[in-house]
């Protein structure tokens, strides 16, 4: 693997907007109609591996900047700083963990086991479950025929509290050697939560830290 792995990308939805703007997410329902009445958010996202990540959110007349520097977590608004608390910033870690599992260290042998094979949307696959991601047991559900991880379950934090998580993952492509899924749906205790659409995504641009977090 590369010393230094950066991706780019812009979101239809913003990932690390749902740390605290969990309302603009949140559906009662997992139903079309309450899908429909969601807030769409344009966001371009940068990552420097192993945690470092600039979110920048448009919302109506004005920019929003997350920043996570592998510690802590701050909001950029016009005239204004403000840090996220320190769950929040717990809560980004563990997100960061889950989504670029691949990018790090895989686990040792004894941390992984095979549950079962399953059908997820019309796709067999085979669930392997991680003891220890986040502090807590990670399962993928792994497409037979392509290796793509079509799913993943987990229970953790999220902005509306403690939930059972499923994320399910689509339109896999492959940018500079990786697979990378550029649909996410997620629901949180069986509900929809939030959707996101990478339109565009580029790996080793050359960031820097400064580029990151300033």
């Amino acid at each position: 693997m590369r010393q230094q792995n950066v991706r780019a990308c812009v979101l239809s939805l913003a990932l690390l907007a749902a740390a605290f703007a969990a309302p603009v997410f949140a559906a009662d329902e997992p139903d079309p109609k309450e899908k429909d009445k969601q807030l769409e958010l344009i966001s371009r996202g940068f990552y420097l591996s192993p945690n470092l990540v600039r979110q920048e959110i448009q919302v109506p007349n004005a920019k929003i900047i997350v920043v996570f520097d592998g510690t802590k977590a701050w909001q950029m608004l016009p005239g204004d700083v403000r840090y996220l608390s320190d769950d929040a910033s717990m809560q980004i870690m563990a997100d960061l963990a889950r989504s670029n599992l691949f990018l790090m260290k895989p686990p040792a042998r004894d941390q992984i086991r095979f549950l079962r094979e399953e059908e997820v949307d019309g796709r067999m696959s085979e669930v392997i479950e991680l003891n220890d991601v986040a502090n807590m047991p990670l399962r993928l559900f792994v497409d037979k025929e392509t290796g793509d991880v079509i799913k993943k379950m987990f229970v953790g934090d999220t902005p509306t509290g403690l939930a059972q998580v499923a994320e399910f993952c689509s339109d896999f492509r492959t940018i500079d050697g990786y697979r990378w899924p550029f649909v996410k749906r997620v629901l949180r205790n069986g509900k929809f939560a939030l959707e996101t659409t990478t339109h565009n995504m580029k790996f080793n641009v050359g960031f820097t830290k400064a580029d990151v977090t300033q």
